[in-house]
């Protein structure tokens, strides 16, 4: 069972998930439930090591994860046998701090329009694809400025773009 003396470990929960233990909460009340039907039960807090979403379980069903490694796909291997061996470093341990800082995002790659490939023109719209589900533009002339939108606002804007919706008659 995890306590709060085990936070900043690597920790399985009973389904195999691995991440680190970020909190062992006694009196926890999930907001998602309508308040009558809310009640206090204790939860252990987990969260991906190198970032993603975290999750939820009980504290009994929490073991640490110690001496071998646990599964982990981008590293493990299939034996002879056909059963999974785990290669790699352990988890590393962390701060209850650090379990709570917002992951690291991807850099955005940004690559300029067509229109803008001349070398004379210097105020060109960058547009970066390279995170799933995201696109992100900027101005060339302000590359400190992002707008980030999903792959279907960018659709309807491009489309809008497209039908002219957005021109601008002097």
């Amino acid at each position: 069972m995890a306590t709060e003396a085990d936070v900043g470990r690597p920790a399985e929960d009973g389904s195999g998930r691995v991440g680190i233990l970020c909190d062992v909460i006694r009196d926890y009340e999930d907001p998602a439930e309508l308040p009558a039907e809310r009640r206090k039960r204790p939860a252990a807090f987990l969260r991906p090591e190198g970032g993603g979403r975290e999750w939820l379980v009980p504290p009994d069903t929490v073991r640490l994860v110690r001496g071998s490694r646990p599964f982990r796909a981008s590293t493990d291997t299939r034996g002879r046998d056909g059963r999974t061996t785990a290669r790699g470093p352990l988890p590393r341990e962390i701060s209850r701090e650090e379990c709570f800082m917002p992951a690291a995002q991807p850099e955005f790659q940004f690559v300029r329009t067509a229109a803008c490939r001349d070398a004379r023109v210097n105020n060109c719209p960058e547009v970066a694809t390279n995170i799933p589900g995201v696109v992100a533009l900027r101005d060339s002339k302000r590359p400190d400025t992002i707008v980030t939108m999903t792959a279907a606002d960018w659709v309807a804007l491009t489309d809008a773009v497209k039908a002219g919706e957005y021109d601008v008659i002097a």
